[in-house]
């Protein structure tokens, strides 16, 4: 990727995932292949509401990702695995930008031809890997893509999720996971969260030496990609959107809570600003109809 593109593009992260539709072409397997017909596992309220959830987002989700990521990584085997294969040293930006495209992408349309190329290849990396899709540390990932989200976007965002939309975001996402042989996933969405909840403060808790040396590896990676007069301001915004208590875990240097409070500030006004020019181009489109 180009270093002068910002990491959070869509451009940049639709490009990333390109070479994982390539590598589903990996023989099938009952590790890799989950034998249920997507069509049958994802209902169209569902769908329904997710278009409407994406709809009616009024800020740049992508600036959200990171606090995505950073979260996913406390859960200890997935910085274990991803130490393990090698991803410290190679391939970190491309990782960042599948994750981003994987959480932002794949729900829009799960049952899609491209997307069951994309959860197959996923599911024959995560085999090849050793990842075991029904552990604690699987449920908060699929946690950080789901209710992490959506607390974000309440404090964020101009219009929030409705409840039956933050519930149709968790049924479809517990529908990819089913085709990722995640198969105990809590029915209860309450359930779900109160349990990650409580392997998020466990996690926290207990986090390496290896986690921080690789969380802080990957910042200097994502910072990388900015260009030089804009990377002060980046380190500083990207941390600020970081839950609270996540900088000192990890070793990243927060903002003063002057500056903190000032950028999470900014994103408030930046999606009250596109709500409202939404609503007055929508407002134009109707005067002209009349």
């Amino acid at each position: 990727m180009n270093q002068m593109q910002c990491p959070f593009h869509s451009r940049a992260t639709n490009a990333a995932i390109e070479p994982l539709a390539h590598k589903a072409a990996i023989t099938p397997t009952r590790a890799t292949l989950c034998a249920i017909d997507p069509s049958s596992i994802y209902k169209q309220e569902d769908l329904d509401q997710v278009k409407a959830f994406f709809a009616g987002i009024d800020i740049d989700i992508h600036l959200l990702v990171p606090n995505i990521f950073f979260n996913q990584i406390t859960a200890p085997s997935v910085s274990e695995t991803l130490l393990k294969t090698g991803q410290m040293e190679r391939n970190l930006p491309e990782r960042y930008q599948r994750t981003a495209h994987f959480l932002l992408e794949l729900p829009k349309d799960p049952a899609s031809k491209e997307a069951q190329k994309i959860i197959h290849s996923v599911n024959a990396m995560h085999a090849a890997a050793g990842v075991d899709p029904n552990s604690a540390d699987f449920h908060y990932v699929m946690y950080c893509f789901t209710s992490k989200l959506v607390e974000m976007l309440k404090v964020y965002d101009h219009t929030p999720p409705t409840e039956a939309q933050e519930l149709a975001w968790y049924n479809v996402w517990k529908g990819i996971c089913s085709q990722m042989n995640c198969t105990n996933l809590p029915e209860d969405y309450q359930e779900f969260k109160k349990q990650n909840q409580e392997f998020e403060s466990k996690a926290r808790a207990s986090i390496s030496p290896e986690t921080k040396q690789f969380a802080q590896h990957m910042f200097s990676e994502i910072m990388s990609r900015f260009p030089e007069p804009a990377i002060d301001l980046a380190k500083d915004f990207v941390v600020a959107l970081l839950d609270d208590e996540l900088p000192e875990l990890l070793g990243l240097e927060p903002p003063s809570s002057a500056k903190k409070s000032l950028l999470r500030h900014v994103l408030l006004i930046s999606s009250d600003f596109e709500y409202h020019r939404k609503a007055m181009l929508a407002w134009l489109k109707h005067e002209k109809t009349e």
